[in-house]
């Protein structure tokens, strides 16, 4: 149905990721719902200017500060208004709203942006949505990229990595994950899990 909506939350430089011709990302002739991407808000690790990728650490620490609530807030006001028509006290909307389903890493700070911005749209949309619409669904395969050696260093050491990735998506540099990983466990999950589930 073109009334499905996905919202996956990506943690990758809060930018939208759209994928180029040739890339090996071209599913969207598969891919049943339409999906927009959301980066976790401000986190304790981004104030402290660390790098948390191990899914030990991030898991349970390092969450949203009170500015990076705030953000998710907005953009679920904003999402609300710009995607399906509906804003705070606006009442009912003008034609059926869309399906939405939010998946989520399980990272702390993932996880507190996904049930924020649920908890919004379900202020918002008051009665029309289902619930499960308010349910984030926890989705391993879009956890942040692991940085190997750089956890728990400073932020700074990212563009380290990247500069390896442009070269050869397939290195590990400092043991790290790969791009070409990162690529291959979140592709598959648009396009299996997330697109695969039944509504």
């Amino acid at each position: 149905s073109n009334r499905s909506l996905r919202l996956g939350l990506a943690t990758e430089r809060g930018q939208a990721f759209i994928p180029q011709e040739g890339s090996g990302m071209e599913m969207t002739d598969r891919l049943r719902h339409r999906y927009f991407a959301l980066r976790h808000g401000d986190s304790e690790a981004n104030v402290a200017g660390i790098i948390i990728s191990d899914p030990a650490v991030g898991t349970v620490k390092y969450g949203l500060t009170e500015v990076g609530f705030a953000g998710v807030r907005a953009s679920a006001e904003a999402f609300a208004a710009s995607v399906l028509g509906v804003t705070a006290g606006g009442g009912a909307p003008a034609s059926p709203l869309p399906h939405v389903r939010i998946h989520a890493s399980d990272f702390k700070r993932t996880a507190e942006t996904a049930q924020t911005f649920a908890d919004t749209l379900r202020e918002i949309l008051k009665d029309h949505c289902s619930e499960e619409s308010f349910v984030p669904i926890p989705t391993v395969e879009l956890r942040e990229r692991y940085f190997g050696e750089l956890e728990g260093g400073p932020n700074t050491r990212y563009d380290d990595i990247w500069d390896i990735d442009r070269q050869d998506a397939s290195a590990e540099p400092c043991s790290a994950e790969s791009a070409e990983g990162v690529r291959s466990r979140t592709g598959w999950a648009f396009g299996h899990r997330c697109a695969g589930v039944p509504w």
